[in-house]
């Protein structure tokens, strides 16, 4: 992880980077996408993971009945390390 994903972590949204980290763990695809790009959608106090191999092919998705994010994020994997988008 980067300093911006521990920040991002610290300020609330541990759960969505857990999640994340959790189905790139354990997913298959991950062996054969050497590249990731992890969206957090929001939507009226709902939510949405997508991760796509970064040219919009949907790979996995994950509804949240409920967040209180206020900002939706976008993340990529790479390399074994998970990053903000700006910092890639």
């Amino acid at each position: 992880m980067t300093d911006g994903i521990i920040y991002v972590m610290e300020s609330g949204y541990s759960w969505f980077v857990t999640d994340a980290l959790a189905v790139i763990e354990h997913c298959s695809f991950t062996k054969s996408n050497e590249f990731l790009c992890i969206k957090l959608l929001l939507n009226e106090g709902k939510g949405r993971m997508v991760i796509t191999d970064g040219n919009d092919k949907k790979l996995y998705s994950q509804e949240y009945e409920f967040t209180d994010a206020q900002k939706e994020l976008k993340l990529f994997w790479t390399g074994n390390v998970l990053m903000l988008s700006n910092e890639y």
